[in-house]
């Protein structure tokens, strides 16, 4: 495509903006999956948080088990 516009001042700004759009859907895909990953990970952490206290005893209970 660009061998018929290469001449064309028109058509250089018209491959400029293609490749400007193709850059915006590029980081707006990356963005959105971006956000899904951070929101997947704190979902994680809000599940797992309230039993952290009793995870962490069972933890020492069993390191001092082993120890003794």
């Amino acid at each position: 495509m660009y061998g018929e516009v290469k001449d064309n001042a028109f058509g250089d700004a018209i491959m400029m903006g293609m490749a400007t759009f193709c850059w915006l859907i590029q980081n707006s895909f990356f963005a959105f999956f971006g956000v899904v990953f951070t929101a997947m990970v704190y979902q994680a952490y809000e599940k797992v948080y309230p039993k952290l206290i009793y995870l962490t005893y069972k933890a020492k209970a069993r390191f001092n088990e082993e120890n003794y």
